[in-house]
Order: C-alpha cells, then structure tokens, then sequence
C-alpha cells in the first residue's frame, strides 16, 4: 500500500517509517492521513513487532503546515485536524514497541506526535528544538495534544511551558523527560535502532499487556471522541481574530 510523505522498510522484524514530505516533512492532510493509515495497517501485522518513526537526515518535521490550514476552507481545515489527531490516537494505541529517532527540528505537532512512541532518541544541535510554541503566533493547543504534552510534563509544567512557547535542545528535554536520550546528531539513527532492538527481545505479549498498564493515563487523554475534539476546534476556528489570524498566516 502507498502511503504518501512516508518511506516504509522492512527490517526483519520491526518497519522503519521514514517521514520524507517536502523540504520540512511540515504535516498536513496527506501526511497526518499517511501517518494515521501506516500504524493503523501495521497493528494488523503481527509480523511487525515494532516500529521506528525517523526523519530524513537534518529533518524531523516542522510541525504542523499552518499556513496550509490557513488557505483551507473551514471543511478542509476539520479534515485536517481530524485526520492529525486521529493520527495521534493511533500511535497511542499501538500495542508494539516504537521508538522516535528525532533527526532535527521538531516542534508543535511533530513533538506531540514523537511523544506518542515508547521511547525518544533526539540529535543534539542548537537549532534542533522540541515543544509547543503555538502561543508564538496566537494559536490554540487543541485538548489531546495538551493532554499529551501534560502527561510528559505534568500539567503545571506543561502549562507553564506553553505560555512561554518554551523549545527545548535535545538535552533540555532529556533534563525535562520529553526526550529519552541525547546524542550526537550522526547517531541518531543507530542509537535509535538499538533501542528497539532490545525493546524486541522481550515477548510481544508480555510487552503489550504491561503497555497498556503503563500507559493507561495516556489511552484515556487519547478516548475522547473525535466529535468532541473538532467541535471545540470549530468553535476556535470560526472565531473572527481566529479568522484574522489565519489570513496572516495565509499571506505570509
């Protein structure tokens, strides 16, 4: 099957998802439905007993594609965010390992989304920050990337840091618990593909059963119907500094 912004490789027993969109892997529809669709199809395969999400070499993903947003209509702009937070929903509920090889930038929605696996390895490179910086151009942090985001932090932190539109290097976000491990940007990828290979030696059983427990709090942020979710982003959207907002964004 195709999955479009995606390269997918086979390694034995695990698949490596490769993001590849572009110049900044920066998410819109096609990747979020991408996304959405590759972990969807591989929880059906139990011969892919866990998965390596990577990006390119220097590229992780921009985050989120507002300025795509911004020249949607507001059909396309709910399509959009449900296919990103379906997208979020499920690689939460992915029973198998996974493991975030973070190669670059990645803010806002590719931190929420790095923040669904089991385990984070991030380059380290001054310019290579993670967190959610919405609030630098007045946006909205919709509930479940909030909630993903305070599950990791805790809500006052996480709070805290979003009013501050705080973006962590690798190392300030092992020190704050967003990232797993810190190292040397070349390594990224190899350290990365170890850590899931000993995340494999484990029983697959045993590894999903003691997931689910661990992650509970995670799975239940992740339970509230989309309906509910993208009402509450239409409310946002169709506000007129909302509006006004997004026609800057669009003519940026």
């Amino acid at each position: 099957m195709n999955y479009p912004g995606l390269r997918l490789e086979r390694h034995d027993d695990y698949l490596q998802i490769t993001l590849d969109h572009g110049k900044v892997n920066a998410i819109d529809s096609i990747l979020a439905r991408s996304l959405r669709d590759a972990i969807l199809a591989t929880t059906e395969d139990e011969s892919i007993r866990g998965v390596l999400l990577a990006g390119t070499p220097g590229r992780f993903s921009a985050g989120l594609d507002f300025r795509h947003m911004a020249r949607s209509s507001m059909d396309e702009a709910l399509e959009f965010w449900e296919l990103y937070l379906g997208c979020l929903q499920a690689w939460i509920r992915y029973p198998r390992p996974t493991v975030a090889a973070i190669t670059g930038y990645a803010p806002a929605g590719a931190t929420t989304l790095a923040l669904c696996c089991d385990h984070r390895v991030m380059g380290f490179h001054e310019k290579y920050r993670v967190g959610l910086h919405e609030f630098t151009i007045g946006l909205m942090v919709p509930q479940l990337m909030m909630d993903i985001y305070a599950y990791h932090l805790g809500d006052a932190k996480a709070w805290k840091y979003v009013q501050e539109a705080k973006l962590m290097t690798s190392e300030q976000g092992a020190a704050e618990g967003l990232v797993d491990q810190s190292v040397n940007l070349d390594d990224v990828l190899s350290v990365a593909e170890s850590t899931l290979k000993r995340q494999l030696q484990l029983p697959s059983h045993s590894y999903a059963i003691t997931k689910q427990y661990a992650t509970r709090r995670l799975r239940e942020v992740a339970s509230r119907s989309m309906e509910d979710m993208l009402a509450d982003i239409a409310t946002f959207v169709k506000d007129p500094m909302t509006q006004q907002m997004m026609q800057m964004l669009a003519a940026g």
